[in-house]
This record gives structure tokens, C-alpha cells and sequence, in this order.
């Protein structure tokens, strides 16, 4: 069995591919560049999730010449839990919507523009941090601590 094979039958046993899920989007997954809104009008458990998260003390700063690219699946479960944090996280820290590139994947982890391939992005959600075009570090799936923890991490190291 192939791993992306695997992959979407992990996602499909744990939920994440839920007959909601599936009627809210016709079935497919959105695929391509996305604003957080289009995410959320098709996909009202990841605006759930966005509202629910609390930052609280954990906010975080971000260098200035910082872009993000969120690389997910609205079919994938990890994707339906971290990526509104990070949008929450993201937004709080003052990240402009240019700077933010959300990219929705096929089942297959690719989407039309290849960029997914080109950046080697594996697992889902991929967060991949740039500073003026430059990656300095990503987020893979989840991370070891909390995201704020791995923002902070990546960019103690980059500053």
C-alpha cells in the first residue's frame, strides 16, 4: 500500500473526512491559494477551531520581512486542528495577509502552481517561514511543544 494511500486512510478512519466535511465542500478538497475566509465559509470546522483558540500570554513577534506559507488538507485531521491556531497565532502577531500564503492540497499533496513539490512538503499541515524569500524554518504536522514555542524557536536562531 502506498503511503499517501496510507495517508488518506488514516485521515479517513480518525474523522477528518467526516460526511459534513465532505457536503460542505462537495465532496473535494480545496485546492490552491486560499484566503482564511474562503477556508472558513467552506469549512466551518476549521473557523470553529479559530475561534475557539486562545492565545493568551503566548503571542508572539514576528521580524517584519517574515512569509508564511501553510501548506494543508482540508481533508486532513492534523490540518483541521493546527492550521487555525496558527492563522489565530499569525494574525494576532500582526502577519499581513500578503505575507501569508495558505495553500490547500490534493489527497496526493499536490496543488496546481507545484510549489508543494518544489519545497519537498511531505506531511501535513507544512508551515514554511521565509525571511526576504529565504526559508528559516518550518512547522511539520505538529510540533514537539506549543506553536507559539516553535515561532520563537525558529526565529531565536534566524534574528
Amino acid at each position: 500500500m502506498s503511503a499517501v494511500l496510507l495517508g488518506i486512510m488514516t485521515c479517513l478512519l480518525l474523522g477528518a473526512n467526516t460526511p459534513e466535511a465532505k457536503a460542505e465542500s462537495g465532496g473535494n478538497p480545496l485546492v490552491g491559494d486560499l484566503s482564511p475566509e474562503q477556508l472558513f465559509e467552506a469549512f466551518p470546522s476549521f473557523a470553529e477551531g479559530y475561534v475557539a483558540f486562545d492565545v493568551g500570554a503566548g503571542s508572539i513577534q514576528l521580524p517584519l520581512d517574515t512569509t508564511v506559507l501553510v501548506f494543508f488538507g482540508t481533508w486532513c485531521h492534523d490540518s483541521e486542528r493546527e492550521v487555525p491556531r496558527l492563522l489565530k497565532l499569525l494574525r494576532t502577531a500582526g502577519l499581513s495577509e500578503e505575507k501569508l500564503m495558505l495553500i490547500g492540497l490534493d489527497y496526493r499533496k499536490r496543488e496546481p502552481e507545484g510549489r508543494a513539490a518544489q519545497l519537498d512538503v511531505q506531511y501535513t499541515p507544512t508551515a514554511i517561514f521565509l525571511r526576504q524569500g529565504v526559508e528559516v524554518g518550518r512547522i511539520v504536522e505538529r510540533p514537539n511543544t506549543t506553536l507559539q514555542e516553535a515561532i520563537k524557536q525558529i526565529f531565536d536562531v534566524s534574528i
